[in-house]
């Protein structure tokens, strides 16, 4: 006798906008918080929606409470019909007048694909191999690409995802999706496939909490990045097109759209920190016979840096180096028809720097302890933040 399939209890096939930590959606978590009184479970309930204006384009905002704390959930979900894109982003408040919420995890949003069998495609490298595709299939249970060095060239917060059954066709479906963020990231592959629901495959995506938590007191609001995602009929071609075009005429300055870019000549990998007056002017003039636009002089310019492990953090030229300053190496790269373009990488120190021996509290990480070679300072400090615009602007200035 053959098997009879037995449907779904209700509450396994609740579609939920924000599934929930504690909620009874069998999805990936795109919000968690703590609340004063300690409890971790959030409810919510649908109070309002709406149709708004946003840039220009019209964007639904539905907004959402917890049934029993002072927390205001709302989503933003904004289609860009002639780029085939969906873009999507979460806003929570406080609403309470005591005691502070904990943000534990925050997502950007989620997607629902229909049952089938995906394939997923990523970008992966590393430093002068970035960019590189790998993919791979989206088998039953959970998948996470994920960034937390706070940098995004070893995994890039993209996929591209394509029913397994037509990942060869030219002209097959795919999805595609990017997290507007440079900082920590997280994209979550949901999978029940095996369960036989509809709407089975989830994408979460959004900033990455781990090891971190965000406080929210009374009255205070956090807006996550956006979360875009795309779909085509044209596979991995399609996807490109439709790519390309929205990040140029959404995400790129207007100035910059439909500007040539330039031809760059970067002396890295030529020079690595043996640069000086010398050396990067016979640089130049063989850039300038090249052809090149751009002329980048790299690391090693500012005090103290001879290597990988001194001087960074320490914003000042070095006078050894370039005893009359950046000013003649900057006029003699103009006057060979090129623009001048300078390395600089604020949010990272050393400890064998002036800035590290004076203000070491500057830097993230426990106060005690063995420090890594390479250290991010603290740009949500406001002293951090002059010192660093006071420095940059100080060699823009002068030069």
């Amino acid at each position: 006798m053959a098997d009879i399939e037995q449907p779904a209890s209700l509450w396994m096939q609740r579609i939920q906008e924000i599934p929930t930590h504690g909620g009874a959606a069998n999805k990936t978590d795109v919000l968690q918080v703590t609340y004063p009184d300690h409890e971790q479970t959030t409810d919510l309930e649908y109070i309002s929606g709406s149709i708004i204006d946003i840039n220009g384009r019209p964007t639904l905002k539905i907004v959402e409470r917890d049934k029993w704390h002072p927390l205001q959930v709302t989503s933003y979900i904004r289609v860009l019909k002639e780029y085939n894109i969906l873009e999507k982003w979460i806003e929570v408040k406080s609403t309470g007048k005591e005691g502070k919420i904990t943000i534990q995890n925050l997502m950007s949003g989620s997607i629902l694909l229909p049952t089938d069998r995906y394939v997923m495609t990523q970008l992966s490298g590393s430093e002068l191999g970035e960019f590189h595709p790998y993919t791979s299939d989206i088998t039953p249970g959970l998948k996470v690409i994920e960034n937390r060095m706070f940098k995004s060239n070893d995994n890039m917060p993209w996929f591209l995802i394509r029913p397994k059954q037509s990942e060869s066709d030219p002209t097959g479906p795919a999805w595609w999706g990017c997290v507007h963020y440079s900082g920590n990231w997280k994209i979550a592959f949901d999978d029940d496939y095996e369960r036989k629901y509809n709407y089975t495959l989830q994408v979460a995506a959004g900033i990455n909490f781990q090891n971190t938590t965000w406080t929210l007191p009374p009255g205070q609001t956090f807006t996550t990045p956006v979360f875009s995602v795309g779909y085509t009929n044209g596979a991995e071609e399609g996807a490109a097109r439709d790519n390309e075009a929205y990040l140029r005429n959404t995400i790129l300055p207007e100035e910059y759209r439909y500007q040539l870019r330039p031809v760059i000549f970067n002396g890295w990998v030529t020079t690595t920190f043996n640069v000086n007056d010398s050396i990067e002017l016979k640089l130049a003039r063989a850039a300038a016979s090249l052809g090149v636009e751009l002329f980048v002089m790299d690391d090693g310019w500012f005090k103290g840096r001879t290597n990988g492990s001194a001087g960074l953090g320490d914003w000042v030229v070095d006078k050894n180096k370039f005893p009359n300053g950046l000013e003649p190496l900057i006029d003699s790269v103009h006057s060979m028809g090129m623009k001048f373009g300078l390395w600089v990488e604020p949010e990272s120190v050393v400890t064998n720097s002036d800035v590290y021996r004076k203000h070491p509290n500057w830097v993230l990480g426990p106060e005690h302890g063995p420090r890594p070679g390479r250290m991010f300072i603290n740009l949500a400090r406001e002293d951090v933040f002059q010192h660093l615009f006071r420095s940059l602007n100080k060699i823009l200035t002068d030069q």
